[in-house]
């Protein structure tokens, strides 16, 4: 059928093209982004795996191929086919009708009858023309497109090509590289990080040698292995080392670039090679092998003391002793297998000793020894360890610790026995004896007396005498041995006693100089004088071992000597008495209230009280001792201070006896010596004494108290605590109150003499200052008589 009508307005099919156009290259930009963006991923994993696997070029042969092969295929489905894809105008108006459903394809309908009608009559393709166009009037073709996932796809192909861009420019060399094998070329990545693998050998056990990136290491078998890896270029926060064994040992990290690890106790051969960062190349190559240690076999010592000491030679097996300091001793080691070199280094310092061979294999550099030995001067206390050396410088890996222990030698210590007091009163023509008893752990060499008068001044020095005292581990003195043999200069006795007269009137002191009373006689040329009432001496007793270089010293505690008058020394005797008087009641009244709790113990016969009596009776028989001293101490007073007519024989038998009785080396007050001493006197082979007829009667009662009566009560009294029967323990009990009995009856009439002796004190002290007073007033009529009598003139 024909006929006309109006075609489709052309401002519609502009619309139409203008879509169609815009939809072709949405599709175009949708491909190449999806290619591109694909691509660029594609070669930025490939490279990162070639870069960090770094695969064989043969895998690479394989897998570059495949790339290029995905690009070509991505780009041929992406691009390539929806290019070859034409749209037509059909195209853009079913796009426009798949928009906009309620069109009901009028716009289609209309672009088709335009183009083609066929049979259909003209009026009704002109309505049809007609009412697309005027349906699609008012609407926006755009709404159509949709390019939200073209966009994102191009938004995706930009960030990729961002992120090569930034690849490109801060990796050139690697991205070339990696351009080259992904063509086939055999070219490697430059490295980031390159691996140097360091085995300390100094100052150890291991001994290195390296030939290229090969490094093989002999170390002693046990021994630890120290590894330092150095990074350069890139230093990863990573590094391990992997063995052979597949074992695995992470490092600690040194920054900047340093790595440090250790194996423990290394027992076999292996390889190690460092793995971090991009060094994959397993190099260098670490070869570790083993090999038998040097090792201590045997040390044995000898120790030779010093010979002040007297004491033997001593050996001991193992490297630790103790010795006493000085000694000097011999170290002698033996090693499983022969050495090169032994030294023995001392821990906690740089300080070391060289052991010497006894027996060399070989000669020059290749000799060797399995025997050494030093010498050490054992001086402190120490520890030390032994290390030895082979002919590679493997060293042993167990040195051992080894203690040296010094024993210091300690100074003499002395006690001065007479006096006994630190002050004293003297005469200046009397007598005064000294004796000190010196202890040393290995022998006193020398005592001396040192003084000096009026605490001014140095001290002046007298040699004394040294009597050996028999102690434990020493033959006990006898009757052949007598207590007078003294040493030698140069032998020395670990107890001994020094025994000296000194003659106060033989002590010269220095003179003060008087320039407002110059003296009318001429000065002895030493300008000294002799002590005069009121001075004083100090002096004390030095004892010295034979310590090399400087002998070790000690001392005594000082005595203060005053020089006083006879009658004040007197007057000294009478108050001590007075104390010793007070002392004396005091025991007395104990001695009643003991023997009383006695005779109730016997009435009663309460076994367990008797341990209560038992502790007074002890009491008073300390207090007794310590009394008896007392007297003792006041008749040597009396005696070498001249107040008796026999004072100097009695002074020098007191001396004869201490010399011939052993314990007076204990103890010079001895109760067998008091009691001999009181024998003498009352003999009369002395002299005829005056006052020291009473001191030596006060004394022997204190004496018997002292060493008889109350000690002997204490002792029954012990045995009663201890009998198993009644009549047993009674007996005792008997005993112990006779003994009482004695002792009171002592300690009566010693108070009686000495109230006897201060009243005849008082006598004398009145007497005596009478006599001062007429001799005073026969000088003073002497001098007036010397005057010439004035004369008289007679008128």
């Amino acid at each position: 059928m024909t006929g006309s009508f109006e075609p489709v307005d052309p401002r519609l099919v502009a619309r139409l093209d203008a879509l169609r156009a815009r939809v072709q290259r949405l599709a175009w930009t949708h491909g190449f982004s999806s290619w591109l963006a694909s691509t660029i991923g594609l070669l930025i994993g490939s490279f990162y795996l070639d870069r960090f696997l770094s695969p064989p070029h043969a895998m690479r042969l394989l897998v570059a191929p495949a790339v290029w092969a995905s690009i070509a295929f991505g780009f041929y489905w992406w691009v390539v086919r929806r290019a070859r894809v034409k749209l037509t105008i059909d195209d853009a108006a079913l796009l426009v009708e798949r928009t906009y459903p309620n069109l009901n394809e009028r716009l289609i309908s209309a672009v088709q009858l335009s183009r083609n009608p066929g049979n259909a009559l003209p009026i009704l393709v002109e309505q049809s023309i007609r009412g697309g166009e005027e349906a699609v009037r008012s609407l926006d073709f755009t709404r159509a497109l949709q390019p939200g996932a073209s966009r994102g796809r191009l938004a995706l192909a930009c960030v990729a090509s961002i992120c090569a861009s930034g690849l490109v420019l801060t990796q050139p060399d690697d991205i070339q590289v990696f351009l080259k094998r992904l063509v086939g070329l055999p070219v490697e990545f430059p490295q980031r990080t390159k691996f140097d693998i360091e085995v300390p050998s100094r100052g150890t056990n291991v001994k290195v040698t390296r030939d290229g990136d090969i490094i093989r290491a002999r170390i002693s078998k046990g021994s630890d292995l120290a590894v330092r890896v150095t990074a350069r270029g890139e230093a990863p926060d990573l590094v391990e080392l992997h063995t052979s064994e597949n074992q695995i040992i992470p490092l600690s990290r040194i920054p900047p670039n340093e790595y440090l690890g250790r194996f423990h106790s290394v027992r076999g051969p292996f390889e190690f090679y460092a793995i971090g960062g991009d060094d994959r190349s397993e190099r260098p190559r670490v070869i570790v092998e083993t090999v038998i240690a040097p090792t201590l076999a045997k040390i044995h010592v000898s120790v030779k003391p010093p010979e002040y000491s007297t004491q033997p030679p001593f050996e001991r097996e193992g490297g630790s002793f103790e010795a006493l300091s000085g000694s000097l001793a011999t170290i002698r080691i033996e090693a499983a297998t022969p050495v090169k070199k032994a030294l023995l280094r001392y821990r906690g310092s740089d300080e070391e000793l060289k052991f010497v061979p006894t027996d060399t294999i070989g000669d020059g550099p290749a000799a060797a020894s399995s025997r050494f030995v030093t010498e050490v001067l054992v001086d402190k206390s120490c520890r030390y360890s032994v290390e030895l050396e082979d002919a590679e410088g493997l060293r042993n890996p167990d040195p051992g610790s080894f203690s040296i222990v010094a024993l210091a030698d300690r100074p003499p210590e002395v006690k001065l026995q007479v006096p006994s007091r630190t002050e004293i009163d003297v005469t200046p023509d009397g007598v005064m004896a000294l004796q000190a008893k010196g202890v040393d752990d290995f022998g006193v060499l020398a005592m001396t007396l040192k003084y000096r008068a009026n605490g001014k001044g140095v001290f002046s020095e007298i040699t004394l005498p040294r009597i050996p005292i028999a102690t434990t581990g020493s033959a006990p003195r006898t009757e052949s041995s007598p207590v007078s043999v003294t040493l030698d200069d140069k032998s020395g006795s670990r107890a001994v006693v020094s025994r000296i007269r000194i003659q106060l009137a033989s002590i010269r002191v220095p003179r003060e100089r008087d320039d407002k009373n110059p003296p009318t006689e001429s000065l002895p040329a030493d300008n000294t004088r002799s002590l005069n009432e009121r001075d004083s001496l100090e002096f004390y007793v030095e004892a010295a071992d034979g310590r090399s270089p400087k002998p070790g010293t000690g001392e005594s505690f000082h005595v203060r000597a005053v020089v006083l008058p006879q009658s004040d020394i007197l007057k000294r005797i009478t108050e001590r008495f007075s104390r010793a008087k007070e002392t004396v009641q005091s025991l007395l009244d104990l001695q009643n209230e003991r023997r009383r709790r006695v005779n109730e113990l016997l009435d009663a016969f309460d076994r367990p009280s008797i341990s209560s009596v038992l502790v007074g009776q002890n009491r008073i028989s300390i207090d007794s001792r310590a009394l008896a001293r007392e007297f003792f101490e006041g008749v040597e007073s009396a005696c070498g201070n001249k107040l008796d007519p026999i004072a100097d024989a009695a002074f020098a038998e007191l001396e004869r006896l201490r010399g011939e009785i052993p314990a007076s080396l204990e103890d010079p007050y001895a109760p067998e010596i008091a009691q001999t001493f009181i024998s003498s006197i009352r003999s009369g082979s002395l002299g005829s004494p005056q006052q020291l007829s009473e001191l030596a009667d006060m004394l022997g009662e204190a004496v018997s108290i002292a060493s008889d009566q109350s000690p002997n009560a204490a002792k029954s009294l012990d045995a009663a605590l201890l009998a198993v029967d009644g009549g047993a323990s009674r007996l005792a009990l008997e005993k112990a109150r006779s003994y009482q009995d004695a002792s009171i009856q002592s300690l009566e009439r010693l108070l009686g003499m000495l109230s006897k002796w201060a009243n005849f004190q008082d006598v004398v002290t009145g007497w005596k200052e009478l006599l001062d007073q007429q001799k005073s007033l026969r000088s003073k009529t002497k001098e007036r008589a010397q005057v010439a009598p004035t004369p008289i003139n007679k008128k």
